[in-house]
Formats: structure tokens, C-alpha cells, sequence
């Protein structure tokens, strides 16, 4: 049951992808020859949208192609930033309305807010527009230079936003779709730009993900439950439950420094938001923690000394800290505009958490009535006072009882980490699938 869903997983998210590439377009074969070209193409292929331009002594003729759902009101639209934020741009736009018509206009990001400049259309000339297949394609005129300060200069660099979104009434909503250039734009050139470092993003997420969604994940799940099971058996010397916690674990931390390296660029500002604004900063902290953690291990006292106790309060915490900041800071990162993911990969981050919830209460549970069946044997042995009770100062947990018999529920307790590991491996795979391949909408 569990593989037939696995598949249909898949399946769907398969599906999804195709759907959402369906009506993609190959590159223009001027870009890079005649005309300077920015979009979100692979390898020339598979392109939702596609901003060129071809620069002339007195204006700039610019065109703008991309895929829309349908061929209600829609938007799409350029903007020049002398920053790598949306806020103070200058936007040039194409507007279609339900009835097949058009219209444009120039305008100004003030913050959060497109303000129309005062003459919006000033500059604009050459119209040229049309929907097939629902692809749109605007081509349309802009004098190199404007009276209004808020229509930038053509002749400076900038870097370049694309942008869509829905209409209401001709007025534009905030738009669906963003990305941002990964460079400044010279608009007399005929260069070939990309977003800025989507390739780097994606790497730094799915590294993440893999990290905190299948090994962290993991490697807690056998650290708080699997001592009574594993503490007998050892390997190279240590218990196995502490050597497979300890690789989990390691190659857990690895991955999360090898993602913070991919795309750290020495600045904690990504976007115009506090919410933008605090991936960063969680994963400076998670980092951290996570490099806190092993030296914690290798500096743990011995088992008797009397510092053990605050070692084990303060790994639990660092620990508890990373596992915590970890998984939401993967539901930050996939939200941002920069990431440009679908969110699909949010609602299956959702469901993840909900299942792994809902396996912690199970193990608890099991864990709960194992004390309460110790502490009742306990009881009993100390009133039969027996020979081979069991001392009163070792009784503290369930992993203390010297016994062969095997841990409460050991058998449910194997599968359930079986079923655990399986959820974990599937959703990882699905979301670095969704977050390498997909685009926001």
C-alpha cells in the first residue's frame, strides 16, 4: 500500500511538471546574435518567459513573450533596478484585458507600490501585440531617454526584473511571478542573461532539505527511540544506535555547511522583507548550532564524571534548537521570490511535518507505557524483595534495565521506523525533485 502510494506520488508530481511546462517555448535565435535577451530558458528550451531588446540611436525596441494560464487579464512587464531589489524601478508593462485588447503603460516600484508615472504612455511607440496558444507577445518602442526622472536613462546598466501577474479593472494586482537578473544589463549590448543564480539557490535548497528532511530527521528518530534496541550490539567499540545517530548526524552537518558555501554571497539581505530577511539569519543560526553540536560530543565528559549530566542538557538543547530552526527555515526559504518554487513544494513540506508529528506521538506513546510497565515491575520486585531486583538509583529511564528481554513493543517499534524512514526518503525526493525543477506560480 505503501509503494501504490509512493508511485502516485510521483506520479502526480510528474504530472504537475508537465503541466506547467506544456505550453513553454524555445528561445528567440537572435538572442545573443542581434538582440540582447533575458529569460528563464534552459538550454534554450522550455522558456515561460522572455524579455530582448534591440537597442537604436534614439529608442529601444523591446518584446516580451510568456506563457499564461488563460486569456483572462493578465500582465507582463520589465523593470530596470539600480539594485538587485524590486523597490525603486522603473517598470515598463503590457496589459491584456478579457476582451482580447491591449494597452501600456511605464510606472514606478516605490517601495511595495507600481505608481503610474505622470504621463504613462510618454515614450512608448511601435505597438505590436498578440495571444496564440497561450503564449502572449508584446513588442513595443522606448525612447532611450525621458523628461520623467522615474523613466530611467537607457543608456545605464541596470539590473533587470520580469514580472506577471492578473488585472482588475486595467489596474495591475501584485504580480504571481518574479524573478531578477543575476547581473547589471547593458540594453546596447546583445548579451544573454539569466536570473540571478537560480542554478546556486537550487543547489543551496536541495542540499538543505536532504539534510534536515531525510538525515537529521532520521538520525533524531534513532537517538530518542532506538537505544533500548540497539545498546547491546556494537560496532568499532560503540553502541550501534550511537554509531548510526553519529553518521546521520554527521553527514546531516555536512550538507548543511556545503548549502550555506554554495550561496553565501557576505550579505544577510535577500529581499525587501523581514520575512525574506530572517532565512538568512536562521541559517547563520542553524549553522551554528550544527557546528556547536559534534564539539559538544567530542568534549563530553566520561560517563561517571559529574559534568555528564550537563553535557547531556546541553547537547539536548543545541540539538532540540537545530531540529526545530531547521525545518522552518525550509518553509521560509521555499517561499521566497528568489527561490522561484512552486508552492506545491510548501504544501508537501506541510504534509511531511504533519506525518513526522504524528510518528513523534506514536513513539512517545510506546515510550510512555514502556516506563510506566518498568516502573511497575519495579514495584513489584522491590516489594517481593527478590534477589535480582533491580537497584533503585538505576532505574531513571527505560534503557537502564538490565534485562534480555527485548524493549517494549521492539517489533512495532522496527516498523515503524521502517514506514518513518520510507515517508522521509519519499518526501525528500519529491521536494528536491519540485525545487530543482519547478517555478513558482
Amino acid at each position: 500500500m505503501a509503494f501504490e502510494s509512493c508511485v502516485s506520488c510521483m506520479i502526480a508530481i510528474m504530472l504537475f511538471m508537465h503541466s506547467k511546462h506544456a505550453n513553454a517555448f524555445s528561445i528567440n535565435p537572435e538572442c545573443g546574435q542581434t538582440k540582447g535577451c533575458y529569460s528563464d530558458c534552459d538550454n534554450g528550451q522550455s522558456c515561460t518567459y522572455l524579455v530582448s531588446w534591440l537597442s537604436g540611436n534614439t529608442s529601444t525596441e523591446f518584446t516580451i513573450q510568456a506563457t499564461l494560464s488563460t486569456n483572462t487579464d493578465h500582465y507582463v512587464c520589465f523593470g530596470l533596478s539600480p539594485t538587485q531589489t524590486m523597490s525603486d524601478a522603473s517598470v515598463s508593462s503590457c496589459l491584456m484585458s478579457n476582451s482580447g485588447s491591449f494597452s501600456y503603460e511605464n510606472s514606478y516600484n516605490h517601495g511595495h507600490h507600481n505608481i503610474l508615472v505622470t504621463n504613462p504612455t510618454n515614450g512608448l511607440s511601435n505597438l505590436v501585440h498578440y495571444y496564440v496558444n497561450n503564449i502572449v507577445t508584446c513588442t513595443f518602442n522606448r525612447t532611450n531617454s525621458n523628461t520623467d526622472a522615474k523613466v530611467f536613462d537607457l543608456n545605464t546598466n541596470f539590473y533587470m526584473m520580469y514580472a506577471q501577474g492578473k488585472t482588475s479593472g486595467g489596474i495591475k494586482s501584485k504580480h504571481h511571478t518574479y524573478s531578477l537578473s543575476s547581473e547589471k544589463v547593458d540594453l546596447k549590448s546583445v548579451a544573454e542573461v539569466g536570473q540571478g543564480e537560480p542554478s546556486r539557490i537550487k543547489a543551496h535548497g536541495s542540499l538543505a532539505i536532504i539534510a534536515w528532511m531525510c538525515f537529521m530527521n532520521i538520525g533524531n528518530m534513532i537517538v530518542r527511540y532506538f537505544k533500548p534496541l540497539w545498546s547491546r550490539k556494537q560496532i568499532f567499540g560503540s553502541s550501534v544506535w550511537f554509531q548510526v545517530h553519529r553518521l546521520l548526524m554527521s553527514i546531516g552537518a555536512v550538507l548543511t555547511i556545503t548549502s550555506i558555501c554554495v550561496v553565501i554571497r557576505g550579505s544577510l539581505k535577500i529581499g525587501d522583507t523581514r520575512f525574506e530577511n530572517a532565512h538568512p539569519i536562521m541559517g547563520i543560526t542553524i549553522l551554528c548550532l550544527v557546528i556547536i553540536n559534534p564539539i559538544l560530543g567530542i568534549l563530553r565528559p566520561d560517563m561517571d564524571s559529574k559534568y555528564r549530566p550537563v553535557f547531556y542538557c546541553a547537547h539536548c538543547i543545541v540539538g532540540l534548537g537545530s531540529l526545530i530552526l531547521g525545518p522552518v527555515n525550509i518553509f521560509i526559504g521555499i517561499q521566497l521570490k528568489k527561490a522561484n518554487v512552486t508552492k506545491t513544494a510548501f504544501y508537501f513540506s506541510i504534509v511531511h511535518e504533519v506525518l513526522k508529528c504524528l510518528m513523534i506521538v506514536i513513539f512517545e506513546v510506546l515510550l510512555i507505557k514502556e516506563k510506566y510497565i518498568i516502573k511497575q515491575e519495579e514495584t513489584y520486585q522491590l516489594n517481593s524483595n527478590e534477589m535480582h531486583k533491580i537497584p533503585r538509583d538505576n532505574i531513571s529511564s527505560p534503557q537502564n534495565i538490565e534485562t534480555d528481554r527485548p524493549p517494549y513493543a521492539w517489533k512495532l517499534r522496527k516498523i515503524l521506523l521502517s514506514v518513518h524512514v520510507f515517508i522521509a526518503l519519499t518526501f525528500t525526493l519529491a521536494m528536491v525533485i519540485l525545487v530543482t525543477t519547478s517555478k513558482s506560480s
